[in-house]
């Protein structure tokens, strides 16, 4: 009588497969630009979420005057400047999973949905804040001479225009790039002789001394044209923004398709408060 097998053929009939987390796998483009702005997301939400506009007053240079014996010293009249951050940013991202596909699948499909849809909307913060405010300040640009390269000079050149200003470069001062901007700005000589040389603890490495965080992202420009914007070095107080929902989800079923629709929903606003604050590389080409 031959004996009977029971081997890993007839077991791959009753062996479960295993689906492993796989949302966290996924990379969005996020460099945490909320953190290097000036963020009032504190003055617009909590309980009571009113209102759809922060005022952010800002005052003009005042001087000190000589006093002369016998003379009045005339009062000066400060120009006062509101800025407003406006909540006018509503992005949303809408999906529909039908039960038998949630029911089916080992991994809970519906957390991993909103998880994505979550990164998808911080991502878009991060494009806005890039992409429309940072990249908008033109007063200091900075001409490259060859699109994604930087150079000490033209690097030196941007803190140059902001020290013109009194921004205390390189306190509270970033810097973002593209891809290849990026990488070409590691390159440089300087760089790597003060990441051999730096403080220790040092977050990021700099140029010529200057400790300054470096990043890159997907926001700036690498593939050309001219004018646009390959890199930004910039204060932190050049910007500001204000979370007033963070991602949000709601959620209803969906009796005639037999599914859950939803919903993540994020409202927020930024806006350039001084433009001299901040100095975009430009590409040439």
């Amino acid at each position: 009588m031959a004996d009977e097998l029971f081997g890993v053929t007839d077991a791959a009939a009753f062996t479960p497969e295993v689906w492993a987390p796989s949302v966290g796998d996924y990379l969005q483009s996020l460099v945490g630009l909320r953190d290097m702005i000036m963020d009032y997301s504190g003055l617009i939400t909590g309980p009571v979420r009113r209102g759809d506009v922060i005022h952010i007053p800002s005052f003009g240079q005042l001087t000190a005057e000589a006093k002369s014996e016998d003379t009045d010293v005339e009062p000066q009249s400060g120009t006062h400047v509101d800025n407003s951050v406006t909540m006018n940013q509503i992005k949303t991202v809408v999906f529909k999973i039908e039960n038998v596909a949630e029911v089916q699948t080992n991994e809970i499909m519906f957390d991993a949905y909103v998880h994505h849809a979550g990164e998808a909307l911080h991502y878009d913060i991060e494009n806005y804040i890039s992409g429309t405010i940072l990249q908008a300040a033109t007063t200091n640009d900075v001409a490259l001479t060859t699109d994604n390269t930087m150079t000490t000079t033209l690097f030196l050149s941007a803190v140059g225009k902001l020290l013109t200003y009194n921004v205390p470069v390189p306190k509270d001062c970033f810097y973002g790039a593209s891809p290849a901007t990026y990488v070409s700005t590691i390159s440089l000589a300087e760089m790597n002789a003060y990441e051999k040389t730096g403080s220790p603890g040092s977050r990021v490495a700099g140029l010529k001394g200057f400790e300054i965080p470096l990043y890159s992202s997907t926001t700036w420009d690498q593939a050309g044209g001219a004018a646009a914007e390959a890199a930004t070095l910039w204060h932190k107080s050049c910007a500001a923004c204000a979370i007033q929902q963070e991602p949000t989800v709601m959620s209803v079923p969906v009796p005639r398709a037999v599914a859950i629709e939803a919903s993540v929903t994020v409202i927020y606003g930024s806006t350039l408060l001084f433009e001299e604050r901040a100095s975009n590389f430009v590409q040439v080409t």
